[in-house]
């Protein structure tokens, strides 16, 4: 499948009557959210995630104890 296979369906599908094209968008919603494409962080995700590497490349691992006490907590 290439972009022009994909021109064709879309310019089909707009033809459709609304509730197919509804159901459209929302299976190729489905389907970027499921490969996510794209990836799309926020600051505070990227932020979270630039403080846990860094704590990982300074070896500060939570202990088994601490592991432990997040699980007991569920």
């Amino acid at each position: 499948m290439n972009t022009k296979d994909l021109e064709t369906i879309a310019a089909r599908v707009a033809s459709w009557p609304e509730a197919a094209r509804e159901e459209a968008v929302w299976a190729l919603l489905a389907i970027e959210e499921r490969h996510q494409l794209p990836a799309v962080l926020d600051e505070a995700t990227r932020r979270a995630v630039r403080e846990g590497l860094a704590q990982a490349k300074a070896g500060n691992f939570a202990s088994q104890a601490e592991v432990g006490a997040v699980f007991r907590k569920r």
